[in-house]
């Protein structure tokens, strides 16, 4: 099993791998452990919707977290909070890289949970063409636009 953070445990029972987890519950748990504001939440995590196994979602988060934009080393509630808000962007493609790009929300948790973990930083490269994808712009034009509409309620 890969190193999760201490939130991830919170979230998930680890012991439990074939367990049916229902995303849109795994999404109100992961924005309540983030205290976002109920409309940014709503807005970001609409996509996610059905259930998946936790062992299922292990493997997703490990895949993520190969080509994340923060931490690589570990498991995070960021790499959650990503793939969550970008299920219909990640169901349609599969492009792990695309689900791990940068994320303005979810890049620091991730690097706080590392952080806690190791009690040192991280950062890593990233590539440099997938910004240029016509997917990852219009996902992050998304997200920018979502959180520019609700962080000033």
């Amino acid at each position: 099993m890969p190193i999760v953070s201490a939130n991830i445990q919170s979230l998930l029972d680890l012991e439990a791998l074939e367990i049916e987890i229902d995303l849109k519950v795994l999404a109100q748990k992961t924005c309540s452990s983030l205290a976002l504001k109920p409309a940014l939440a709503e807005a970001l995590f609409a996509d996610s919707l059905g259930t998946i196994q936790t062992g299922t979602l292990l493997i997703h988060l490990g895949e993520v977290a190969r080509s994340d934009s923060a931490v690589r080393d570990m498991l995070t509630t960021g790499h959650i909070a990503k793939l969550l808000s970008r299920w219909a962007t990640f169901r349609s493609g599969h492009d792990y890289r695309v689900v791990g790009l940068p994320s303005v929300l979810f890049d620091p948790v991730s690097q706080a949970e590392r952080i806690d973990y190791f009690a040192r930083g991280a950062a890593h490269d990233m590539d440099g063409d997938l910004l240029d994808s016509q997917e990852a712009q219009a996902m992050s034009k998304r997200e920018a636009d979502i959180i520019e509409r609700n962080m000033n309620d």
